[in-house]
């Protein structure tokens, strides 16, 4: 259609330019076709107006601007007129239907309200022409998500059935879009197939696959394919290889085929190994605050040790890079370069860029909405004007985070500039505070009951606030009604005047009445606290 419209306005704008290649006047500007798209929008978006003067490529940029809206499904822009002063044309459009309604027939797995959430279509939308066939491949998506992987989906676009559509022209303009499902069963995994494995058997390999099983009567929960929990096995096959030395391991091809009944499918996977290296030497350049052998040792891996991806990330970026960070260098660099050497051999040179030492200018708290900024600091390992520390910044996300009271915390390091960075504690409070209530029976009292309620992070300054009690009556028909009440109160400053000193206090009063079976012949209470 588009290399259609073009081929016309190539055809039109020979003729109109024909006597002027530079510029010509628009007389008259007309618009026709358009339904609920108005005159004045189709030669806005287009830029065409009486009285303007345009140049040869002037009609090309109008219709794809017009076209991008995704309103048209045909725009055609036709010479009317031509004198000496210039030209008369008329903008011909021809609109895409709006969605009316959307109907989803024969679904019984996935619901209508899944479709909504995830497809997005809306009423009052533009159809555009490849609107029914992107929806179809959207939901056959989410049926193979879920298993379903012979699901067959048809749509087209029907008459509206919407009546309430008071405007004639949108309602002869809007359609409905009904979909035709048939899900079909769910596709079980009859067996998974490895092609080109020589380190380990297929039953090994299988077993690496947690998530993507062969059909087993004790696992048939797990035998239906997946395809985002298979996605995820694969990576984990390949993890499990370069764990192991494979370096080179790929996943070279992938493929399903079905059984006669199509109530089955295999999985054939079609992998490279390549050889399994083991280390050979390391060298290192770039680097001079810490020595090659200080930070050999840092690294942890010794020649001839076999190659293991995770270790081996673990060790340059946790253990040795880690030394610089520890020390200010934030911006420091790593680049590792491997080199097969021999069959079997890795030769690992490192390159290091120490760049400049790092200061702390502003540590900042946020997210604290109940907890009190000084109840978060006085927890931090790190302050401002500090040399920048990781190992710092580790362990005052953990002191913070050991006060339990948040849900999260997030430590962000803001770069100022090449030598200082601001470091933001992100919070996300949660409720510290507790309420217990209990119910019981004794000899003595009967019946007794009880609560209380503890404040962990009382008034959001870190205190602890504890209040309970406890009150039973024993009734009995011989005797005056036996009482039991008792009530305790504590406080607890686990940090006075935000120094490492705890104050605390407490009181309780129990009342306890003479007892039927006169274990209390007399009644007690009794009064007192500590500090």
């Amino acid at each position: 259609m588009i290399n259609k419209l073009l081929f016309s306005l190539f055809i039109v704008m020979t003729i109109s330019f024909a006597q002027s290649p530079q510029e010509i006047k628009l007389l008259s500007v007309e618009v026709d076709g358009n339904v609920l798209a108005t005159d004045d929008m189709i030669r806005y978006t287009a830029g065409l107006r009486v009285g303007r003067k345009i140049k040869s490529g002037d009609f090309a940029r109008s219709v794809k601007r017009l076209w991008n809206l995704g309103m048209f499904k045909n725009v055609q822009i036709i010479l009317n007129d031509e004198t000496s002063e210039g030209i008369s044309i008329t903008i011909l459009v021809e609109e895409n239907p709006i969605v009316g309604a959307i109907r989803y027939e024969g679904n019984k797995k996935i619901k209508d309200s899944k479709f909504e959430e995830e497809i997005k279509l809306i009423t009052g939308q533009r159809i555009k022409p490849h609107l029914i066939k992107e929806t179809i491949q959207k939901i056959k998506d989410l049926y193979s998500d879920e298993g379903f992987l012979l699901a067959k989906i048809n749509g087209e676009i029907v008459e509206t059935t919407v009546d309430n559509l008071k405007n004639k022209k949108a309602k002869d303009l809007t359609k409905d879009m009904v979909f035709y499902i048939t899900e079909n069963k769910k596709v079980k995994i009859g067996k998974i197939i490895f092609e080109g494995n020589h380190a380990f058997s297929d039953r090994h390999l299988r077993r690496v696959l947690k998530e993507t099983k062969q059909q087993r009567w004790y696992l048939f929960w797990r035998s239906y394919f997946d395809k985002n929990k298979y996605s995820e096995d694969k990576e984990s096959l390949v993890g499990f290889y370069r764990n192991k030395g494979y370096r080179d391991l790929v996943i070279s091809s992938d493929s399903i085929s079905y059984s006669k009944n199509k109530r089955r499918m295999n999985l054939h996977l079609h992998i490279f190994e390549g050889p399994r290296y083991k280390y050979g030497q390391f060298s290192l350049e770039g680097n001079v605050l810490y020595s090659d052998d200080e930070l050999k040792r840092r690294l942890g891996l010794s020649v001839g040790d076999y190659f293991n991806e995770e270790a081996f990330n673990s060790a340059v970026y946790e253990r040795m890079q880690g030394l610089y960070m520890d020390r200010g260098y934030i911006y420091s660099q790593i680049e590792t370069q491997m080199t097969p050497v021999g069959e079997d051999s890795l030769d690992i040179h490192f390159v290091i860029i120490e760049n400049k030492k790092v200061y702390v200018r502003n540590v900042l708290i946020s997210g604290n909405t109940k907890t009190r900024e000084n109840v978060v600091r006085r927890e931090l390992k790190i302050f401002p004007g500090d040399v920048f520390s990781r190992n710092k910044l580790i362990r005052s996300q953990r002191e913070v985070w050991i006060l339990n009271y948040f849900s999260n915390v997030i430590p962000d390091v803001i770069r100022v500039d090449e030598d200082e960075v601001d470091l933001d504690i992100s919070v996300e409070e949660k409720s510290a505070d507790r309420a217990q209530a209990n119910i019981g029976f004794t000899g003595e009292y009967g019946i007794t009951g009880g609560g209380g309620v503890e404040f962990n992070n009382f008034r959001g300054l870190g205190q602890r606030l504890n209040l309970s009690f406890n009150t039973g009556t024993n009734y009995s028909v011989y005797q005056t009604p036996s009482k039991y009440r008792s009530v305790s109160l504590s406080f607890t400053d686990p940090m006075v005047m935000d120094t490492p000193n705890l104050v605390g206090f407490s009181v309780f009063y129990t009342f306890r009445g003479a007892a039927t079976n006169y274990s209390f012949p007399l009644d007690f209470s009794m009064f007192g606290g500590s500090l």
